[in-house]
């Protein structure tokens, strides 16, 4: 079956983000993740409890992980500073591993 060409470019663009949140009130979880799926389009938005991470998916082109930060602090949620969850998983990774000229040939 052929992808439709929208289709094929939003899944070369795909980013996979895990947030670990920090102190993370299940009320204030559970109103950020309705807000996100109504003001994104996103492929994947899910919340591990036990681990507290919310993790998400969505095309680089169209969106940004800033966006979603605004929205996490507008309800009282925080990102853990760990290194692993600033790390995007995709797109991103690719693009600024390509700037850094770490990607070879």
């Amino acid at each position: 079956m052929a992808k439709h060409p929208e289709q094929s470019h939003a899944l070369d663009n795909l980013v996979v983000h895990h947030l670990k949140l920090c102190r993370a009130k299940d009320d204030d979880v559970q109103r950020a993740m309705i807000d996100i799926g109504n003001r994104f389009p996103f492929d994947l938005v899910s919340f591990d409890e036990h681990e507290s991470v919310l993790s998400l998916a969505y095309d680089a082109s169209r969106h940004n992980e800033e966006g979603i930060k605004v929205l996490l602090r507008e309800h009282h949620l925080h990102i853990s500073h760990a290194w692993w969850t600033h790390s995007p998983h995709g797109y991103n990774w690719l693009i600024t591993q390509k700037q850094q000229g770490k990607l070879g040939h």
